[in-house]
């Protein structure tokens, strides 16, 4: 007789593989994140514009969009993981799909959480300002999206990349915004192809 425990294993393996060998897994995945980042947008939004016509009141910490911003950039951050891994998983060779099946550990590659390193792995090209911004959404994924202050105090105040430096406060949730969306539209657009 197989060991129940033996057979349960099996089971778990299986699910995993079928699950995370699936593009659609991925998508769906990015599909939540993204409507989870549009729940928040309308919210960050509105306090960018009160910031706007009262810059002193956020800074007495009566608005704080930037620290909305950094969880909105997380969850979208998510969200280009996910996608960028939709694609990664069709690239699998025979031996890390037979990998996953047996051991129920994903290839090292798929790991990654470094978004700049993830998306040159899809093969789609980026402009300068773009993988900044996926540095930035890192960040955000890893520091400033989910914790008061980064953990080590080299990455405090760190300064922006330099093709970035043309936004002022006024500017930076918009180009956020803007540059984040471009990324997951490119992303979203391959998977059509």
């Amino acid at each position: 007789m197989r060991d129940p425990l033996d057979a349960m294993a099996q089971v778990r393996l299986g699910f995993l593989a079928a699950n995370l060998l699936d593009p659609r897994s991925w998508i769906r995945k990015a599909n939540d994140l993204r409507d989870a980042a549009g729940l928040l947008r309308p919210e960050l939004d509105h306090r960018w514009a009160r910031t706007r016509q009262d810059p002193a009141g956020a800074q007495r910490g009566g608005n704080r969009p930037l620290g909305l911003n950094g969880v909105w950039l997380m969850l979208k951050a998510f969200e280009i993981e996910n996608l960028g891994k939709a694609r990664l998983v069709k690239s699998l060779s025979d031996a890390e799909r037979k990998q996953v099946d047996t051991t129920g550990v994903l290839p090292r590659r798929l790991h990654s959480h470094v978004l700049p390193e993830l998306f040159r792995q899809t093969e789609l090209l980026l402009t300068d300002e773009e993988t900044a911004q996926l540095k930035r959404l890192e960040e955000a994924a890893v520091t400033f999206g989910r914790y008061p202050l980064p953990a080590r105090a080299d990455d405090l105040l760190s300064p922006e990349a330099p093709v970035r430096q043309k936004y002022d406060a006024n500017d930076v949730v918009d180009a956020d915004s803007e540059i984040t969306s471009v990324i997951v539209k490119r992303l979203r657009d391959s998977e059509k192809t």
